[in-house]
């Protein structure tokens, strides 16, 4: 995912192999799939891409697209269970070949790019469900160069012989020069396409509802799955360039789990 962990796994009697849900198993996790996701977040045109699905959690050092996005950095126990961590990450852009309406009207596309920044990750349990909570602060490198904070929390919900589940949820806010960047249409734009201008400030992006789910063939090989429905807040709604109020992302992979 190229968005889209640690956290402890429920083990029962039953168990046969360990569960492949991402954010339910410290397992390192190597994959590849498919995913079916708007060409950017407010577009209604569905796009889909080949991805990675990657997890790796070592003693300092992590890489993992098994939250939302691709990242990689260090990060630090602070006490059981509780992290301190820095990241690097991968985000997407906005493409315009890939709208209809940033076609019609000639908006210049916005590359991927890095972000950096800091997060803080707490793996704890709710009787013997297990929960990941995850606060985490993302500075993008590119022209846009604004901020965004999400805060995720992941619930394992079944862990049945070869079957896992967990349901998540996510709350990603951005600053005023992201949301300009992303979602804003200027003076000098609106003049050139017979936009309405449109230059919103800082606040919530998006919230997002969540089921993933893995299916292990043995101790190595498996298969993970993501449905989500992202809904956008009023300030992407309101923008000119954005024709749809919610988006799905539906991820279907091929994983090997390490011992």
């Amino acid at each position: 995912m190229l968005r889209n962990i640690s956290i402890a796994v429920i083990v029962l009697p039953l168990l046969v192999s360990p569960p492949v849900v991402a954010e339910l198993t410290n397992n390192p996790l190597l994959g590849a799939g498919v995913e079916i996701q708007p060409a950017y977040d407010g577009s209604r045109n569905d796009i889909a891409y080949p991805v990675p699905l990657i997890r790796y959690l070592g003693q300092r050092w992590f890489i993992r697209d098994t939250q939302d996005i691709l990242e990689g950095g260090f990060r630090y126990a602070l006490l059981p269970g509780l992290y301190l961590g820095g990241q690097l990450a991968y985000e997407p852009g906005r493409l315009t070949y890939q709208s209809n309406l940033l076609q019609r009207y000639q908006i210049p596309g916005i590359a991927p790019s890095l972000s950096w920044g800091a997060h803080l990750e707490w793996d704890t349990h709710l009787g013997p469900a297990p929960i990941n909570i995850l606060l985490r602060d993302r500075q993008r490198t590119d022209r846009i160069n604004g901020n965004l904070f999400d805060a995720r929390i992941s619930v394992g919900i079944l862990d049945y012989h070869h079957l896992g589940l967990a349901l998540f949820t996510q709350n990603t806010w951005a600053n005023q020069t992201y949301n300009r960047g992303f979602y804003g249409v200027s003076s000098l734009s609106a003049n050139q396409t017979g936009l309405t201008p449109y230059q919103p400030g800082s606040g919530l992006v998006f919230n997002t509802l969540g089921i993933m789910g893995g299916y292990s063939f043995n101790s190595h090989w498996g298969v993970f799955g993501s449905l989500e429905h992202r809904r956008f807040s009023a300030l992407v709604k309101d923008s000119p360039i954005v024709d749809a109020g919610s988006a799905r992302y539906i991820n279907l992979s091929l994983i090997y789990q390490f011992p």
